[in-house]
């Protein structure tokens, strides 16, 4: 988008790593074309929650992911993002069709597309290969939503709630939700 448009939504790009190996999805590259990292993107309104763009990523990928973290990049001068950069948990499933994995090291990190993404990407990408900072929050490091959706689901499975859901994100955090029936208390007389 050149900077005299005026953005008719956000493009949410997605960094979706490999579980095991220094690779993250992009876009399949065409024969001839530079092999550089293009992350896949999904299209949503103007300054957008995770719940506008995160049923698309899991659409587009074909399973949901936990987000953990999402910045943007760019803006529109009423301060809504146009360009925004949705970190998510690692992926093993299969590889939707028109993706791929790509390593990307700080060499493949400076060549990434679009260039709006390359400072965001080259500091994930030291990050990732030298240690997670401490100042990142725990949530936002992989795992971490597993782990407090375990000890969510035993801390809610009681009689009144034995099948509580997985957590998921919401504007206000994790969030499980029962899934079972509950036991109400008989009502007073």
């Amino acid at each position: 988008m050149s900077a005299g448009e005026v953005a008719a939504g956000c493009e949410g790009l997605l960094l979706v790593r490999h579980p095991s190996e220094a690779s993250v999805l992009s876009e399949v590259v065409a024969a001839g074309q530079p092999p550089v990292a293009r992350l896949p993107s999904v299209l949503t309104k103007l300054d957008p929650d995770p719940v506008d763009y995160l049923p698309a990523a899991h659409a587009l990928l074909g399973t949901a992911l936990a987000l953990l973290r999402a910045n943007g990049l760019a803006w529109v001068d009423q301060g809504e993002a146009t360009l925004l950069l949705a970190e998510t948990e690692p992926f093993a499933g299969p590889v939707p069709d028109g993706l791929e994995w790509r390593a990307l090291d700080g060499a493949g990190a400076a060549l990434a597309q679009p260039a709006r993404v390359l400072e965001s990407l080259g500091a994930w990408v030291v990050e990732r290969d030298t240690g997670w900072s401490p100042l990142r929050p725990p949530w936002s490091r992989a795992g971490w939503l597993a782990r407090a959706g375990g000890w969510m689901a035993e801390a809610m499975t009681t009689p009144a709630c034995p099948r509580p859901a997985r957590p998921r994100w919401s504007s206000c955090g994790a969030s499980p939700r029962c899934c079972g029936p509950t036991r109400r208390a008989a009502p007073r007389t």
